[in-house]
């Protein structure tokens, strides 16, 4: 079994194939049939470009007429032990064997594939046995070992094939005819199928042609039913100015009245609006204050008296709800033991000795903290000096090189 896979050669665009035995590549001229093959052989035998590669329209070499461009053709040939990729073009001669890579390659067969596809001498000239020739290079000619003699057929067949295998090839592609044939026949009866279809749409094109007359025609009664309906408007719109214009008949001869008197009514009008609608409100006020005069004014004093002693109540309700409150809340002291007064002190003193050492400690942290800012500070600015020593290289208090031993005292 070997896979295959070709692209940009010739052409063929991209192709996957498996080859299993006899295989045999069939169809109509100019399809690429011999393009696989010249591939596989091209590969094989480490060909030179010979106008191999398939170009885009969009190459170099196209475009602006060059002699070289970046397009190349790859043929890609694996087995169970054997995986070959040849990649071909004007700047490109690359193979990878077994994935090895191989880029300096010599003009023709590499070394590498010697050994397993080696010419082979047949009569009085060599050939590559797992590629057969369709054409020669001068004039035409027979396929493959068919122009020799026979006694040289006869031993190469004998040696690099099994006759079998071919006429088991041969009954599998006559099986192959026989379903080709079938499925032809059954193509033929669907064709006649679809030809006695088509006989019963003839006509059809008079009658679309009538369809769209007609589709036409719609459109012109739509077009004059449209005028009719602005004509039936246009005719309603008449009637109702006639109409209007016979009820306005003697309206000239109407005298207008004088504007100063209408004037004057329309002032007294506003006015007597006006003072109705303030009658209207005081009378609601009349009608909420019916029978106050009844009610008798009580004295002022035994109010007053009233509210003072309303409001020491209102006091004393507050304080008992206060104390009930408190009440209940010191029941539960009840059940608690009451504690000696002496432990009392001494865990009062206790007490304010702690608050005393905390508020110091708080005191001490926060002095702590200042100290450390303060260190952050001293140590950048004993960093700058240090720095400057450094760009000076003597030491500023006694002018000596720094690189001497002496000593200050400390740094």
């Amino acid at each position: 079994m070997l896979d295959v896979e070709i692209s940009n050669f010739q052409s063929i665009d991209h192709v996957n194939l498996r080859i299993e035995g006899f295989t045999a590549l069939v169809g109509r001229s100019n399809i690429g049939k011999s393009a696989i093959i010249r591939a596989i052989k091209a590969a094989l035998t480490g060909a030179p470009e010979d106008n191999y590669v398939r170009h885009l329209a969009t190459c170099e070499k196209i475009v602006k007429g060059t002699k070289g461009c970046k397009c190349y053709c790859t043929v890609h040939l694996k087995t169970k032990d054997f995986d070959l990729l040849w990649e071909k073009g004007s700047d490109r001669n690359k193979y990878v064997f077994n994935n090895q890579e191989y880029t300096a390659v010599s003009k023709g067969m590499p070394s590498f594939l010697e050994d397993q596809f080696g010419l082979v001498k047949i009569g009085d000239s060599k050939t590559l046995l797992q590629v057969a020739d369709q054409f020669r290079s001068e004039g035409g000619g027979p396929i493959f070992l068919l122009d020799e003699s026979g006694s040289v057929i006869a031993d190469v067949l004998s040696d690099v094939a099994n006759l079998d295998c071919i006429n088991v090839a041969i009954r599998m592609v006559e099986k192959d005819r026989k379903d080709c044939v079938a499925q032809r026949k059954v193509r033929e009866k669907d064709v006649l199928d679809l030809k006695l279809k088509a006989l019963s749409y003839e006509g059809l094109d008079k009658v679309l042609s009538r369809v769209s007359d007609v589709e036409k025609e719609v459109l012109q009664v739509l077009s004059q039913r449209a005028k009719c309906d602005r004509i039936r408007h246009f005719k309603d719109s008449i009637a109702s100015t006639g109409k209007t214009l016979l009820d306005l008949q003697g309206a000239l001869s109407v005298a207008p009245p004088e504007v100063a008197p209408v004037v004057t009514q329309h002032v007294k009008t506003k006015s007597l609006a006006s003072f109705i609608s303030s009658i209207r409100i005081r009378q609601e006020v009349i009608d909420v204050l019916k029978g106050v005069d009844t009610i008798s004014i009580p004295l002022f004093e035994p109010l007053q008296e009233k509210k003072t002693r309303f409001g020491s109540l209102n006091t004393w309700l507050l304080k008992i709800r206060i104390y009930k409150d408190f009440f209940t809340r010191w029941k539960v002291l009840e059940s608690v033991p009451t504690p000696e007064i002496a432990g009392l002190h001494q865990a009062s003193k206790q007490a304010l000795q702690l608050s005393s050492l905390c508020q110091r400690l708080a005191v001490v942290g926060q002095q702590i903290d200042r100290l450390e800012q303060l260190l952050v500070v001293v140590e950048k600015e004993y960093q700058i000096v240090r720095d400057e020593e450094k760009e000076l290289g003597v030491c500023p208090t006694c002018t000596q090189p720094l690189n001497l031993t002496h000593d200050h005292g400390g740094d």
